[in-house]
Parts: structure tokens; sequence; C-alpha cells
């Protein structure tokens, strides 16, 4: 079962508000330290390492409204929660609606298809080119504190992951190499239900 197993790994959840935001929005992450267990401490310290890659990516109307960390066993386990409420950098653009920034989990030799994505929402119109791609600024500014929350997790003992979805793996998660924002937005489709 896909999910952290033990205390030391936790899933990490992001949630969005604001205006323009579906319901429901998130983000997740795996994660897990070679300490015997997670703490309400390293979720705060992840909740400041996160928000410089809210700020980077998304408009003020988009909220990163708290997280959440479940840790495992996932049955059983508890999960704590910070509040964030940290706006998006951009308060000249609106977000255009259902468009999203694609941030890789890159797993060190894996290909991309296993990897997982995060769906970031929110980014600034005004800095898409009409072939639907950020513009290079706004994409190396995201990709420098995409690294920056790497580099600081790491530093905090904490080493993202993304777990495994087969009972066969031979380990339940994968550590995440690198981050890699993706120069294409991903947008979402409506469908009407008859």
């Amino acid at each position: 079962m896909a999910g952290p197993s033990s205390a030391s790994q936790a899933q990490l959840t992001m949630v969005f508000s604001g205006s323009g935001m579906p319901t429901g929005g998130v983000c997740t992450l795996g994660i897990y330290t070679t300490a015997e267990e997670l703490t309400p401490e390293v979720l705060g310290d992840l909740a400041d390492l996160i928000k410089p890659c809210h700020l980077a990516a998304s408009c003020a109307t988009c909220v990163l409204s708290h997280m959440e960390m479940k840790l495992g066993p996932n049955a059983t386990g508890p999960t704590f929660e910070v509040s964030v409420n940290q706006a998006g950098g951009f308060s000249s653009n609106q977000a255009p609606p259902n468009v999203c920034t694609i941030v890789e989990k890159q797993l060190a030799g894996l290909s991309a298809r296993f990897s997982g994505r995060m769906f970031w929402p929110g980014p600034p119109e005004g800095d898409l080119t009409e072939s639907g791609r950020l513009g290079t600024p706004l994409q190396q500014g995201i990709q420098t504190a995409w690294n920056g929350f790497l580099t600081g997790a790491e530093a905090l003992g904490v080493t993202p992951v993304v777990f495994s979805r087969s009972p066969a793996a031979p380990n339940p998660y994968t550590f995440v190499e690198s981050f890699q924002v993706q120069s294409t937005v991903a947008t979402q489709r409506h469908r009407l239900r008859r």
C-alpha cells in the first residue's frame, strides 16, 4: 500500500485557498527522516522552507493556507497541521483559471513516468507565453526556490520521497534526487455532466 509505514515517514499535504482556487486544491510530497520520528517542529520548519516556493510560483490571490503531515503507519499514525497563510508573490497579475505549474519529483535511476509530479496552482497570467509556457525568468525563479527547499529539507535531516504503489517493490519509497520545474504549464478542462 502506498504511503508512510512508520513514524519516520510522512505524507505532506499543502492545502491552497483563495479567489479562483478550487475547493480542496492540494499538492502532496512524501518525506523520510533517519531520526526515530518526525515531529510537529519539523513540520513548522518545512512550512517556512516551502513559503519561497509559493512566493516564486503563484499570484497573490492564491494562498498556501496550511500544511498537514500524516505520519505512518498509514492506518493509525497521527496527523499534525500548521497554518502557513502565505499569499503568492505576484500582485499585479491574476491566476488564469485551471492552470498549474508542473513540479516533477526526479528519482535517481528511474524514468520521469515513475517520478511523480505536483501541480502547483496560481501561476501569474502575465508571465505565461501564448504557447502555454512559463516565461524564462519565472521558471528560473521557481526552480531556484525548489532547489532551496531541497537543500533546506536535507539540512533538517528530512529527505523528500515518492512512496511506491507496488507491493512487490523492494523499498516502500524512493528518494527524490531533485525537483524539476517544467516550462509547459498544465491545464485542466472541466467536463460537463449530462
